[in-house]
């Protein structure tokens, strides 16, 4: 079990809109994302493919253009969900309280995959002429990170989770973990990914395209989507407000689901997967909580389902699992309490 780890502040950026409110207007049934269409070339020819799109973000003018032109979509929407989080949990433009005591963690699926086949490619046509050290610089996992600490001013620990449908709750294991052996009282977490060329092609390959955006069918019928969710967690009193909610545990490949009231599911698009979450969980459908159909499907998506049960654990003070399950049948789970 976990003591004294609050979830202090949330930001939310996916396709339906940025800031806690788009979640809140969607749980209230006001809200629903717009379906985009991609086009994929493939052997058999064009293949239209839907995807959920997050919309673009609009970085504060603190960010230098210079900086801002060269930071990848995907860095873009980490720091913009950043600053909302911030603003959340410290107040609006107000002071950090120590940035030596807040680290980060961003954890990510598929990072800068995008930014990364780019650079490869123009080293492949153009040789060592088309090495950009800027388009490099873009394509790690950790860029990211480095504009984080960079533009936010963060000065504690740092790290990158790439794990990929792992990455959510290993990200929230070491946040917690740097809390508790007294590395940061506040560790900013960032998880998420962008929708990539790879996303798209998965999909159009294969022998159905999923039109129907229900995670609870049995055929892989979620569409592919994209996202962030960032989560402040602070030590209890530190913060000066009692936060959104509490950490209990984090648990990494559990043998059985928590025994709680409420159990929330992030989709990952496989076939068969609403049966395979019955089946570990335990519960009948009616039961499980799970809102794909809001964002979309992809491998950290269970960030921003997690961002959906702190917010309704802070309302209705209802115990919450929030639980992933891998595509080779291992399972996390985070516990959220009041």
């Amino acid at each position: 079990m976990i003591a004294g780890v609050r979830i202090g502040g949330i930001g939310h950026l996916s396709a339906l809109g940025q800031g806690k409110a788009a979640l809140e207007q969607a749980l209230a049934g006001a809200r629903l994302p717009q379906v985009v269409y991609k086009n994929v070339v493939t052997a058999r020819g064009v293949v239209e493919v839907p995807v959920y799109q997050a919309p673009e973000v609009v970085l504060p003018p603190e960010v230098p253009a210079s900086v801002r032109r060269r930071m990848p979509r995907i860095s873009r929407m980490f720091h913009a969900t950043v600053l909302d989080a911030m603003a959340d949990a410290f107040g609006p433009g107000a002071p950090l309280p120590d940035p030596e005591r807040i680290g980060l963690v961003v954890g990510t699926g598929l990072g800068c995959l995008d930014s990364a086949n780019t650079f490869h490619r123009r080293v492949i046509l153009e040789g060592a002429a088309g090495s950009s050290p800027t388009l490099f610089a873009s394509s790690v996992q950790n860029a990211m990170a480095a504009h984080l600490t960079i533009s936010c001013g963060l000065r504690g620990p740092t790290c990158t989770v790439t794990t990929m449908e792992q990455s959510t709750f290993g990200a929230f294991r070491v946040a917690v973990d740097w809390i508790g052996n007294d590395s940061a009282d506040h560790v900013v977490l960032a998880i998420g990914d962008a929708l990539v060329d790879f996303n798209a092609y998965v999909v159009a390959h294969k022998p159905e395209i999923p039109r129907e955006l229900s995670p609870r069918a049995p055929g892989c019928t979620v569409v592919a989507g994209e996202g962030v969710a960032v989560f402040v967690l602070s030590r209890d009193g530190t913060l000066g407000k009692s936060g959104t909610c509490g950490i209990e545990d984090v648990q990494l490949c559990p043998e059985r689901c928590p025994d709680v009231p409420r159990v929330s599911v992030a989709a990952f698009g496989a076939p068969g997967q609403w049966a395979r979450y019955q089946r570990w969980i335990g519960r009948p459908g009616d039961e499980i909580d799970c809102h794909a159909q809001f964002f979309g499907s992809f491998v950290t998506g269970s960030a921003i389902e997690t961002a959906i049960a702190a917010l309704r654990v802070s309302r209705d003070g209802l115990r919450t699992a929030c639980v992933q399950l891998t595509d080779h049948g291992e399972a996390q789970a985070l516990v959220l309490g009041p």
